[in-house]
């Protein structure tokens, strides 16, 4: 009897340590699984943390840029298949009664009606820097298609010029406050500018071919239309 009780207890002593040997490998099992969470929350961490310093230094680096000023006048010589004049442009060395010394950009009837006085001189620059930078030679074509015969229209009846007149100078100062050059845009130039002329004066320029805009200031006429 004492036999059977001894080979009963240890069995039960037998399950325990194997019990206890189980328990300390789902712990140790626990421990391992718990690092790992921890490495990679660590990680996390650490990628969120690269991830935020690289926000703060292009916010930095973009501080200020966000509203550009004035563009810069391009200062490389030379003359584009437009036949315009490409170099550096300022109020000191372009005058509008000259039909834009040859770097008039072409913009034909904001130049004519700056010679007749209609707008401003500093605008009249503003709309040249700008339409050199920004309207295609496809665009330009297809204005010149009708701006050209416009202007010799404008010389010989002043009324075209007056009927010309609000619209451009609506055109021209809202690209004169984009230029920097005016402190509030004219948002009827907007739409004119973007919806109007920009739109139309491309899908002209298709079929339209590159015109001596310049010819308009090579005969010796004046704004009203006389010889010099």
């Amino acid at each position: 009897m004492k036999s059977i009780d001894k080979e009963y207890f240890d069995h039960i002593n037998g399950g325990v340590n194997v019990g206890n040997q189980i328990g300390s490998a789902v712990s140790a099992v626990a421990a391992a699984a718990a690092v790992a969470a921890a490495a990679t929350a660590v990680g996390a961490a650490v990628a969120t943390g690269a991830a935020i310093g690289a926000a703060i230094n292009a916010v930095s680096n973009n501080v200020g840029t966000s509203s550009p000023g004035p563009a810069a006048p391009d200062t490389s010589p030379g003359v584009d298949e437009m036949g315009n004049v490409i170099g550096a442009i300022n109020s000191n060395d372009v005058v509008c009664n000259d039909g834009g010394g040859g770097g008039g950009g072409g913009k034909v009837i904001c130049t004519e009606l700056c010679r007749n006085g209609a707008i401003e001189h500093e605008v009249w620059m503003a709309d040249i820097r700008y339409s050199r930078q920004n309207f295609s030679e496809q665009t330009m074509r297809g204005y010149h298609l009708w701006g050209i015969p416009y202007v010799k229209l404008m010389r010989k009846y002043p009324s075209f010029a007056k009927l010309a007149e609000y619209p451009t100078r609506w055109f021209a100062e809202d690209i004169a406050y984009r230029m920097g050059v005016l402190s509030k845009p004219n948002y009827k130039g907007w739409v004119l500018r973007e919806v109007f002329f920009r739109p139309v004066c491309f899908g002209i320029g298709l079929f339209a071919k590159a015109r001596d805009w310049q010819a308009l200031w090579r005969d010796g006429l004046t704004p009203s239309g006389v010889r010099s």
